[in-house]
């Protein structure tokens, strides 16, 4: 999934990440949890209800993968 487009408390689709070598694993970081994800995870991001609670009517997260 590239990216998604969300209104708080719409569900995210899952992520699920793979890789041709075997055993790789995935860590992940996210700049803004004001969207509703943890700032910092491992493996596949399951889907979560986005969020806004801001005073900004427009907000957005940038999940940054490491394998």
């Amino acid at each position: 999934v590239a990216s998604q487009t969300l209104c708080a408390g719409s569900a995210t689709q899952a992520v699920t990440f793979t890789s041709p070598v075997a055993g790789t694993t995935f860590s992940w970081t996210n700049s803004n949890t004001a969207i509703g994800l943890a700032a910092s995870g491992g493996g596949d991001i399951a889907s979560f209800l986005a969020q806004n609670n801001t005073a900004n009517p427009t907000i957005a997260g940038t999940i940054t993968v490491t394998p």
